[in-house]
């Protein structure tokens, strides 16, 4: 408690100084629309301020690190070498009973796992009017699957065809599994957490999803069905579009409440 209101006094006394400041002051006094825009991106008071502020950044952030990344995938021998020695590691240490077992994992990222999870969420989130929810579903899905399609199309990378336990048509970056993983199920997650009350059960589900997740990126690489570039890759793209749902759920909903205020 005492740390809470130590850092919440340092941010506050940092942020008084800021504004007061004469350079800042000048700047408010000449560009005065520029400057009511600013601070309302960092303040606590909705969420429109300064967690969207936040969210944002981090979206940015998450792209750029894929941009680089994909860079790298397609340009860099060292990642290439990574790529390859990862393979043939899961190659050599890979069993029959694990990788069917590591199959039938993968599967729950699969079109058909993935639409019918969609269907009985979708179905729920519309008995309960959940709209806004709904949209962000809807973004998280249809994004991730167009940017990563898109993705395997624009650098063609092949698969580890040599090592796989199965074959597959399409190219393998990103990992279209990784993403939809990152994306799909950890909004999935993010719902529930919004509708559960209790730490004990948040955390459980949070330790359930969180394993699924990792468990269907590791299965790509055990099975050597993709590179670990496609699976971080994936991961990275999934985040990105799942930052991107939040925040127009929680605007949404922000904005309703807003409205209901304001039109009693």
């Amino acid at each position: 408690m005492y740390m809470k209101t130590g850092i919440r006094t340092f941010a506050a006394t940092l942020g008084s100084r800021l504004l007061h400041s004469e350079v800042v002051i000048k700047l408010a006094h000449r560009y005065p629309r520029t400057y009511q825009w600013i601070i309302r991106r960092f303040s606590l008071r909705s969420f429109a301020g300064l967690p969207l502020t936040l969210l944002t950044v981090l979206f940015i952030t998450n792209i750029l690190l894929l941009a680089d990344l994909a860079e790298d995938v397609v340009n860099a021998e060292g990642i290439i070498l990574l790529d390859s020695k990862v393979t043939m590691w899961f190659y050599s240490i890979r069993t029959p009973i694990v990788a069917k077992a590591f199959y039938i994992l993968t599967q729950l990222a699969s079109v058909y796992a993935v639409l019918g999870v969609a269907f009985v969420t979708t179905l729920v989130l519309i008995r309960y009017r959940r709209w806004a929810a709904l949209w962000g579903m809807l973004i998280t899905v249809s994004g991730s699957i167009i940017t990563m399609a898109s993705g395997k199309h624009i650098f063609e990378i092949n698969r580890p065809h040599q090592f796989a336990y199965y074959h597959e048509e399409s190219f393998s970056f990103p990992s279209g599994h990784a993403t939809i993983a990152a994306s799909f199920y950890l909004y999935i997650l993010y719902l529930l957490l919004r509708s559960v009350r209790g730490t004990a059960v948040r955390i459980g589900l949070s330790i359930i999803f969180l394993s699924i997740i990792l468990a269907i990126g590791l299965s790509r690489l055990y099975l050597c069905v993709h590179y670990l570039s496609d699976v971080t890759a994936g991961y990275c793209l999934g985040i990105g579009w799942l930052l991107l749902s939040i925040s127009v759920v929680e605007w949404q909903g922000k904005s309703q409440e807003g409205s209901l205020t304001t039109n009693p």
